[in-house]
């Protein structure tokens, strides 16, 4: 999660590491550096202009949640510094916005769904979980090819983890 509020919050991240190192000064007390999104998170939800801090909070959730979903279906974390996960990433950013906006991506290619399904099984399970998860809290159908586009990312992450 550390990596997605760096990537998505760069001023309240280097707030939260000024923070952590006032701590350590002021204090003497150490606390790891993923603590440095912990206190991002906080200024983030502090902010009170509601549009466009709402918009990027209920983002952020989507993303970290869809994450979360993937690291916890295989049971390890992803290298957060890899080109597929970078890439993995920006998808996820595109498909919340079109969650948050309520806008469906792509055709329902039937064809490419069932290649994916039978070529890439773990990866697609997984897919499937998020499908719950978007449905579930969002009220958002993900179109099939939105699915093919999903497992093909957990796929390539899966690879670089493998």
């Amino acid at each position: 999660m550390a990596w997605e509020i760096r990537k998505f919050y760069p001023r309240e991240y280097e707030i939260g590491k000024q923070a952590l190192r006032l701590i350590a000064n002021d204090l003497e007390v150490e606390l790891a550096d993923d603590e440095s999104a912990s206190v991002a998170l906080h200024f983030v939800n502090a902010q009170k202009d509601t549009g466009l801090h709402e918009k990027d909070r209920q983002l952020t959730q989507i993303v970290v949640g869809i994450s979360e979903i993937v690291r916890l279906h295989f049971g390890c974390d992803l290298e957060e510094e890899s080109f597929s996960y970078n890439r993995f990433i920006t998808h996820l950013r595109y498909l919340a916005q079109r969650i948050v906006s309520g806008v469906s991506g792509g055709k329902n290619d039937a064809f490419l769904y069932e290649q994916v399904k039978v070529n890439y099984p773990e990866s697609f399970i997984c897919t499937q979980k998020i499908v719950t998860y978007i449905k579930s809290s969002y009220a958002f159908e993900l179109s099939l090819d939105e699915q093919v586009y999903l497992t093909i990312h957990i796929q390539r992450l899966r690879d670089h983890i493998d």
